[in-house]
């Protein structure tokens, strides 16, 4: 159903009269005395299950996947963020993983290495309970399968995180 069909053809607004009267609605109102603003802290990383990305299996404590809290789960989001292609996935945010697949980097140029640091960086910078990195180091293999990522993780309560893994990916062609 169009809209036009629904209103009578000679009717108009006037853009002009809605905004006064918009304006003096609101006119009045104060929101210096309603508004208080709260700096709330991120909620607990809660737990995860650890997983071994290289083998593709989750870790087992018996018959049942390790369950892991704190900085370990982090660490497993950390390495899943960079294994994950940004919007790859309708289970993630959109703002989660790399702006381009981990093999894209791998298959890149050199200058590749510098937008990698960029990306990483504010890959895992969209993490609630992480406020920046340092110490970025990447490199890769001879072959360009594989990469070395290593860097320090600050987290919002002053602590921090080492990071070092292997990102073993095919690259793309």
């Amino acid at each position: 159903v169009d809209v036009e069909e629904l209103l009578p053809a000679d009717a108009e607004a006037d853009i002009d009269a809605l905004f006064d009267a918009s304006n003096e609605a609101i006119e009045d109102v104060s929101t210096e005395d309603d508004l208080e603003v709260i700096e709330a802290e991120p909620d607990p990383i809660g737990r995860t299950w650890a997983f071994d990305f290289n083998g593709g299996t989750f870790v087992k404590e018996g018959h049942s996947p390790l369950a892991v809290r704190g900085d370990a789960a982090l660490a497993v989001w950390i390495e899943k963020c960079l294994r994950t292609h940004r919007g790859a996935s309708v289970v993630h945010l959109p703002e989660y993983g790399l702006v381009r697949a981990l093999g894209d980097y791998l298959s890149g140029s050199p200058d590749d290495i510098f937008e990698m640091k960029s990306d990483i960086e504010d890959a895992i910078a969209f993490h609630p309970h992480v406020t920046k990195l340092e110490d970025i180091l990447i490199s890769f293999s001879d072959d360009r399968t594989s990469a070395e990522i290593s860097f320090r993780v600050i987290l919002a309560d002053g602590g921090e995180i080492p990071f070092d893994s292997e990102l073993t990916v095919e690259a793309s062609t």
